[in-house]
């Protein structure tokens, strides 16, 4: 009797065990990162990524054992892959600091995870009224495009970053890496995978991850990057940089994603890869809008006739305030639609020079992207986790 209790009680220990709940009861930590950008004359940003949502600040200063000053605490999030970025302003121009990531609320420093940097001059401060009334100042910066760590070349080395790091720090005031930071690795990461590696269990899933979840490919492409690529994460520590988007961002020549009514899965991906790109690197970048990207559910029923036969206006019912809605119905036998939400709004190009079965495409003008699941014959039809873009002409 006591030997089968003990085996009932060791099962049950088994079952209440799981790896979920073990990645949530280890400390949390940095796993990525720094990354430093948006430089200025008075402030610089600083990414990092963590193990689970959680806080990390950057302890700062002008001596690297007198980190004297605090940002404020930066809040990573569960729908952005942990990530997170602390804005530091109110710094002396022309001025090189040093800095370590702690974390938590006992702001415990991250092992290994320090840096620093050189803030730009101030125009205002070596303006000159006779011998200098521009404010202009000298500047230097480096400039590439793409960092394939593909075997077929030089691999995840990145031999050049080795280079760089001996002879530029303190030569350069920032760099910027004109697109391609990364090429599609990994792409295929299981959503399953991921949510066991952050600690949550399928229901706990973020919003974006159920509606597109091949989002979490896309960062885990990020981090396999940062992870192999030692020379890659030792420059963004010290050297501040500006990014572009190119199209390996998004996937391998790309082309057509804002074309009114192209729907090839590589183009309509956009919007996927984008965020990807907004949490791991655009954040460097000074904001030119503050849209961001709108991921959600959308149906669209066919249109009903008014009495007399007469067509209506089509019952669109999205996230967001749209003008027109240009669609096509898939199944297997394909109709077309034009689903109208004011006069005039012209027809859609509705050539599909990809090919294949005839699946929903469309557009949705003047109000951010929403990503449609599969549904029936009725509705429009879309693979999972492919966005509607907004860009009609």
């Amino acid at each position: 009797m006591r030997r089968e209790l003990c085996l009932t009680v060791c099962c049950v220990a088994c079952v209440m065990s799981p790896p979920v709940v073990e990645a949530q009861q280890r400390p949390n930590g940095i796993t990525h990162g720094p990354i430093l950008g948006r430089l200025g004359a008075h402030e610089i940003g600083i990414w990092a990524r963590t193990q689970r949502s959680g806080v990390f600040r950057v302890r700062y200063g002008l001596r690297p054992k007198h980190l004297n000053m605090m940002s404020g605490p930066v809040t990573t999030r569960i729908e952005r892959d942990n990530t997170g970025w602390a804005h530091i302003t109110n710094l002396e121009a022309d001025t090189k600091y040093y800095y370590e990531l702690v974390v938590g609320e006992n702001d415990m420093p991250a092992t290994l995870r320090e840096g620093s940097f050189h803030t730009l001059p101030d125009a205002e401060q070596v303006r000159d009224p006779t011998y200098n009334p521009k404010g202009l100042f000298n500047f230097s910066f480096e400039f590439a495009c793409g960092n394939s760590q593909s075997p077929s070349g030089l691999g995840p080395a990145l031999p050049t970053f080795k280079t760089m790091l001996d002879r530029l720090p303190g030569k350069i005031d920032f760099a910027i890496l004109n697109g391609d930071w990364l090429y599609e690795d990994r792409r295929d990461y299981p959503p399953a995978q991921w949510l066991n590696d952050v600690g949550l269990s399928e229901d706990e899933a973020p919003t974006l991850v159920r509606v597109a979840p091949t989002i979490v490919g896309v960062w885990e492409n990020y981090k396999v990057y940062l992870e192999r690529g030692n020379n890659l994460s030792l420059w963004h520590r010290v050297v501040p940089s500006f990014f572009t988007l190119d199209d390996h961002e998004i996937l391998d020549n790309v082309y057509g994603s804002g074309t009114a009514g192209f729907r090839h899965r590589r183009s309509v991906f956009r919007d996927i890869g984008v965020q990807g790109w907004y949490d791991y690197l655009a954040w460097s970048n000074p904001p030119l809008t503050e849209q961001g990207i709108v991921f959600g559910t959308a149906t669209l029923n066919r249109a009903r006739p008014k009495p007399g036969g007469q067509p209506s206006r089509a019952l669109g019912r999205t996230n967001g305030r749209c003008q027109r809605t240009w669609a096509r119905w898939g199944g297997r036998r394909p109709q077309r639609r034009r689903l109208r939400h004011r006069r005039g709004a012209g027809r859609p190009p509705f050539a599909d020079p990809s090919g294949g079965e005839p699946e929903w495409y469309g557009c949705l003008l003047h109000r951010p992207p929403v990503v449609l699941p599969h549904e029936s014959e009725q509705h429009g039809v879309l693979p999972p986790g492919h966005a509607v873009t907004p860009d009609c002409v």
